[in-house]
């Protein structure tokens, strides 16, 4: 009659053990040292051992758990003990929370609306952190995967770095549960692109999905951006590739060109975030060839939506003027 060897069961797996999570949660309360803290919460890990092997054992049961979770309210739950090596999809997002970045917050967005357990690899701004953006897709969230790489926008080594560092990080989790069977990166910034093509040709089979939150060829007063890509072995890699499509050789070594051209090659999804952001960009695009094809592989997907309990999570003191019409923005430009 051992507590900890009974067959696997909603009741036992999952309804008890958050209950002995929910007692441990209030014990956070009155815990006085980080030592007594620590062991709270290697004890609410313990217990969610048992959570992971239900679902590991029913995955399609995964959101009946995370709804009981969240009826809780607990302050403290090891989502990533939970989702331990459930996600079959990769997220490649340079921008991503805890990091204070319009881009992460709607990947981090896009995760919480598809309701998919998944690994994100993301890279190490130079920006403001803010713990609290972690709540808006941690239940959904495996393996949180930061590249110390360092932080840039358009100088190619330090992109390549990021790539290189990417997949190293990248093919260790491969090696230990298979490949991803879904990769989907979103750009800004244009490292994520880069990387998720490095992915695509080495792991040829998995479906790429490449969002653009913005054109990279062109810039928010309509002037083409130019950096060039000086790595001839990069070029005639890629080009040896377009070869074996069957693509005219590319004369261009515009990174900006290129991070867009790549995902209209090789991606198997191109998402847009609304029509005219769309038809902007394939209008102005250089190859038209390649707009034909850009077309037949692009859906709109406009920015995501949290839902309504997201907006009371964090109190706030502002006060509204309630006889008027009140608009927060929450771009960078």
């Amino acid at each position: 009659h051992s507590v900890s060897r009974k067959d696997l069961g909603f009741k036992f797996n999952v309804l008890e053990r958050l209950n002995v999570i929910k007692e441990l949660n209030d014990l956070l309360f009155i815990a006085d040292s980080p030592s007594k803290e620590k062991y709270i919460k290697g004890n609410i890990n313990g217990q969610c051992v048992f959570i992971h092997r239900y679902v590991s054992e029913y995955p399609e049961k995964i959101e009946s758990v995370q709804k009981v979770i969240r009826k809780l309210k607990l302050n403290y739950f090891p989502y990533n003990a939970l989702n331990r090596d459930l996600a079959k999809k990769l997220v490649i997002s340079y921008c991503f929370p805890p990091y204070m970045d319009t881009s992460g917050n709607v990947m981090a967005k896009r995760i919480k609306e598809g309701g998919e357990i998944v690994d994100v690899v993301h890279g190490k701004m130079a920006k403001e952190i803010d713990q609290k953006l972690n709540l808006i897709a941690e239940e959904y969230i495996d393996q949180d995967v930061l590249i110390d790489a360092p932080y840039s926008y358009y100088e190619w080594e330090l992109i390549k770095k990021f790539c290189n560092e990417g997949m190293k990080k990248i093919d260790q989790i491969i090696s230990r549960k298979g490949e991803y069977e879904e990769i989907y990166s979103r750009v800004m910034f244009p490292s994520s692109h880069f990387l998720a093509f490095e992915y695509k040709i080495k792991y040829p089979h998995v479906k790429w999905v490449a969002e653009f939150s913005d054109s990279m060829l062109y810039d928010t007063k309509d002037t083409l951006r130019y950096r060039p890509i000086n790595d001839t072995e990069f070029l005639d890699k890629l080009n040896d590739l377009l070869l074996d499509l069957s693509y005219p050789k590319c004369e261009d070594d515009n990174l900006f060109f290129l991070c867009e051209y790549l995902p209209y090659v090789f991606a198997d999804e191109i998402v847009f975030t609304n029509i005219n952001q769309k038809e902007h960009m394939i209008n102005k695009y250089p190859d038209k060839n390649l707009r034909n094809i850009i077309d037949k592989k692009t859906r709109i997907e406009r920015h995501p939506i949290p839902p309504e309990e997201f907006y009371y999570l964090i109190k706030s003191d502002y006060q509204l003027d309630n006889d008027q019409v009140n608009l927060a923005y929450f771009g960078v430009f």
